[in-house]
């Protein structure tokens, strides 16, 4: 993952680390960073996130900033 929304789209690798809570903070920022502008991974990680904890959909992913 590059530093700027524009350069690179996160991983599936990344969306599930960061879901599953296995980021460093360091990364945990870039992360929301990036999804705070990239509607693309936004959209690819709440499907994610539905996906692999279903009883959990209703819960927004993005933590605090």
């Amino acid at each position: 993952m590059k530093n700027s929304a524009q350069d690179t789209c996160l991983t599936q690798e990344v969306m599930l680390r960061y879901l599953n809570e296995t980021l460093n903070d360091k990364e945990t920022y870039q992360v929301e960073s990036h999804l705070i502008d990239c509607a693309v991974c936004n959209q690819a990680i709440e499907q994610y996130a539905c996906t692999h904890n279903p009883d959990n959909s209703a819960q927004p992913v993005l933590k605090a900033i």
